[in-house]
């Protein structure tokens, strides 16, 4: 959907970020009330919000966010992420220290080190709310195509984003927000059959990715 169609506040209402005046929101069956944004990991959910959050310690030590240091699936997180050239870019490599809020990274930079953090995880379930926004077309390509649907490929994920050239027929399910409500939902190819909203904005899709 479109930004501000409510795509944000459903992922919120599933997060228990905001109330929800009527029935129960559970993920992986439990309830996910007062999850907040820097809680990257609940009952095995994995959030990443629109905005990263950083705190002030080393690279790794923000990706590792607690947990015991594995190589292997440290590497993958990384590499997924496509954070393997910025390593090379820093001066101490993941032993950078970051700033306060990551003011030494950039907007895309904060963004994958959240990816890499929710990765390095190992949820079963995945929220991702908008992560491709700050990245990008190349850059955003590649995270989609080696981490969300490669290394994600066997867990749940729900992905929120307004650029439709990353909804395709692997989506199990697709649900396009119009005005703070779910406009429409089914399977890739009934939605383009059956949703004109959804059809237009999938026409001319191919020239985005290029530019």
């Amino acid at each position: 959907g479109p930004n501000g169609a409510g795509k944000s506040t459903m992922l919120k209402a599933v997060t228990g970020q905001i109330t929800v005046r009527e029935g129960r929101v559970t993920v992986a069956g439990r309830d996910l009330r007062g999850l907040r944004p820097r809680d990257v990991v609940a009952s095995g959910v994995a959030y990443v919000p629109q905005e990263s959050w950083v705190f002030n310690a080393t690279l790794r030590e923000n990706i590792l966010f607690g947990k015991p240091y594995k190589k292997a699936l440290y590497d993958k997180a990384i590499r997924v992420a496509q954070m393997a050239s910025d390593m090379e870019q820093l001066a101490d490599g993941d032993n950078t220290e970051i700033g306060e809020k990551g003011v030494n990274l950039s907007g895309g930079q904060r963004q994958r080190l959240a990816i890499a953090r929710a990765v390095y995880s190992d949820a079963d379930v995945y929220l991702f709310d908008d992560p491709l926004s700050a990245l990008d077309a190349k850059v955003a390509r590649k995270v989609f195509d080696e981490c969300i649907r490669g290394h994600l490929g066997s867990k749940t994920v729900i992905l929120v984003t307004n650029r439709v050239e990353f909804v395709s027929g692997d989506s199990d399910q697709v649900v396009l927000m119009s005005d703070g409500k779910i406009g429409a939902k089914g399977t890739f190819d009934w939605m383009r059959a059956n949703s004109d909203e959804f059809a237009t904005m999938m026409e001319g899709i191919g020239s985005t990715e290029e530019q």
